[in-house]
Parts: structure tokens; sequence; C-alpha cells
């Protein structure tokens, strides 16, 4: 456009500069106009509730949402238990194990002992060994004791059973003190002593407070009432 218009003024020549001024100003003028009517809106930024929206004239778009939230790693552990699991004593069929031996002697019995079967090459028992053993219900002694000592079962008051070898030679005072379970019972011929004690009056004998005795003895019954007949005593 510009190149049309300059190659027209040189035609004519140099009439006038002005009008050349004011002819390629008018050509310049159009040419900006022709312009005009495209649309350069530019896109404008506006903000709504805190987030940002881009207008471009047509639609608003909104920015995807990045925000992510921090990742929780929660461990739990439940704490550790020790179940702690105790056998019973008695795991022995004969109850050796609830018996406290030193040197071939019972010592004593622990009192949750039910069935005793005293080992053999035990060869005494000690004074007050089974004493109290409440739960103790039968007892079978060793061959080879001599002795039954004094308050060896005394309390024993669930005792309804004891087998007595043929080694036995003594039953000292009070030996079956309060076995008041004790309903049958056989002495060995072996046996030549059956102790009571008499002090201030009173007789402790083997077998004081055993109301429903009955015991065989060479060849004899006796019961409660009447077997202090065998009894030795002795006076103090």
């Amino acid at each position: 456009m510009y190149i049309f218009a300059y190659i027209i003024l040189q035609k004519r020549g140099n009439r006038t500069k002005k009008k050349k001024i004011y002819l390629i100003l008018a050509i310049a003028t159009i040419i900006a106009l022709s312009g005009c009517g495209k649309n350069t809106d530019t896109p404008n930024t506006a903000t709504n509730a805190g987030n940002p929206t881009i207008s471009t004239g047509t639609e608003d778009v909104k920015p995807q949402d990045t925000t992510t939230e921090p990742e929780t790693n929660e461990i739990i552990t439940e704490p550790e238990t020790t179940e702690i699991v105790t056998e019973a004593p008695n795991d022995q069929p004969d109850g050796s194990n609830y018996l406290t031996i030193e040197n071939n002697v019972v010592i004593k019995c622990d009192p949750a002992a039910t069935v005793i079967v005293i080992p053999d090459g035990i060869t005494e028992i000690g004074g007050y060994a089974f004493w109290c053993c409440y739960n103790l219900t039968s007892v079978k002694l060793p061959q080879g004791l001599k002795e039954i000592p004094f308050f060896a079962f005394s309390a024993c008051t669930n005792l309804a059973s004891i087998e007595i070898p043929n080694s036995v030679t003594k039953i000292d005072c009070a030996a079956f003190q309060n076995c008041s379970s004790l309903t049958s019972l056989a002495i060995p011929d072996s046996v030549t002593t059956i102790v009571a004690e008499e002090k201030d009056g009173n007789i402790y004998d083997a077998f004081v407070g055993c109301t429903g005795l009955n015991a065989t003895y060479k060849g004899q019954t006796y019961t409660y009432e009447n077997i202090g007949d065998i009894y030795t005593v002795h006076n103090y």
C-alpha cells in the first residue's frame, strides 16, 4: 500500500509537500484501523475463595488441586504377653516328687500330695514328716523301714489307707493322731512296740483321735475302744 502511494506521488511531481504527507498519513490510518476488528482481549485473572481462576473470555478454567495430604504410617504393636505355665508337682505316678528326701530320710511331704508310694531304699521317716497333709488319702511305706516316728502322719484327716511293711518294729506316740478317716489297718507281727505317753494324767497314744479304727494285730481285731490293750505306756 505504501509503495502504491509513493508511485502516484512520483508521477505527479512535487506539487505540494503537504499533500504527500496527508496522503501517507491517511493510508497508514486506514491500514491500522483495518486490524481493530480482531479480538485482542488478553486473559485476566480473578480470585475466588482462595483458588485462582483463569478467564479466557469464553470460559473459566479452574486449575487442578495438587494439594496432597501427608502420609501417615501408624505402626500398632500389641504388648507381648508371657504366659507362665506351672505344672502340678504330682507328675510322678508314685507321688515321690512331693517328698523332700535327704540321705535316704523323708524329711517332709508337700501338703498337696494325695497318693504317696515311698521309694525303696528309704530307711527312715522324720517326725512330723506328713503332718497336716490334709489331701493325703493313701500311703505305701517301703520295705526296710524300721519305725513310724512321733506325729509322722498326725492330722492327715483324709488318710484312709496305709500299708505298713513287716520290717517296722515300732509305732511311736501320736504317729496317726486324728487320722479320722483311717478305719482299717493291718499292723504286722513285726511290730513290738506301740507307744502311748502318759503326762499329767493324759495319755497320748499312737492312734489318738482315730475313732473309727478297726486294726488287726497278731490275729486279733482291735477297735478304738480297746486298742490301748496293746500299747506300751511310757510315763513322763
